[in-house]
């Protein structure tokens, strides 16, 4: 169960960077309201996009759709470093301007340290 939910947040976390380096959504609602220009936020988003590729890969063998090729011990070394990096972001996003990414934002990435963490112990 908690792997499905981490997999639809996170598939639902792609759709928003794409949805952000398209330009759909206003860039000015993630990164603290700091990003400045339209090549911060293709740099930024950009490695965000490959992170959450890379996240949703790790749900998704854990979840046992397709048979892994991450070792084991290397995901739950990836799973454990990204709930910290969520934890941390978690705090950033309670510091935002932005009231959106201060209220909903900060619930999401709590969520998702806490299915990170839950994932990597049940590894």
């Amino acid at each position: 169960m908690i792997s499905m939910v981490l997999i639809l947040l996170i598939s639902l976390l792609i759709l928003m960077h794409v949805l952000i380096l398209v330009k759909v959504v206003p860039y000015n609602l993630v990164w603290g309201s700091r990003l400045k220009t339209d090549q911060d936020m293709y740099r930024f988003e950009t490695i965000s996009l490959l992170v959450s590729i890379l996240f949703l890969w790790l749900a998704l063998e854990a979840n046992g759709y397709f048979k892994g090729i991450i070792p084991t011990s290397w995901s739950i070394w990836i799973l454990l470093t990204l709930g910290g990096f969520f934890s941390l972001n978690t705090i950033g996003n309670l510091m935002s301007k932005n009231k959106i990414e201060k209220y909903w934002f900060s619930a999401l990435t709590l969520t998702l340290a806490a299915c990170c963490f839950y994932l990597a112990s049940s590894l």
